[in-house]
């Protein structure tokens, strides 16, 4: 879990930090896996490691390492600065129909 911290400014508590992370961050995605990070820290991107794809769904944080998981349609994850624990099509097994990840 991570500290609470009060803005002193306007006392609000919202804000959580965490490995030097202020929550709330924000990560948009482009659909290539590009990732545009917001208050948040950039970990790479799956163009940026010399994948290409046309079918990502979702990116999740990790907020022990405060890096994140990027998901594609087919079940496919991508790791930045977080732990792989491994992914549909790593188990021969074939989907489309993925539509979003979580995290913790």
């Amino acid at each position: 879990m991570c500290k609470r911290s009060t803005n002193s400014a306007s006392g609000d508590r919202s804000a959580c930090k965490t490995h030097n992370v202020i929550l709330p961050v924000t990560w948009a995605f482009g659909n290539d896996g590009g990732i545009f990070a917001f208050n948040a820290p950039f970990e790479g991107s799956v163009p940026g490691a010399g994948v290409h794809v046309d079918n990502i769904v979702g990116v999740a944080a990790d907020v022990t390492t405060g890096g994140y998981w990027v998901v594609g349609s087919n079940g496919g994850i991508y790791a930045f600065n977080a732990p792989f624990e491994g992914s549909v099509p790593s188990e021969s097994i074939r989907v489309n129909n993925i539509v979003g990840i979580t995290g913790g």
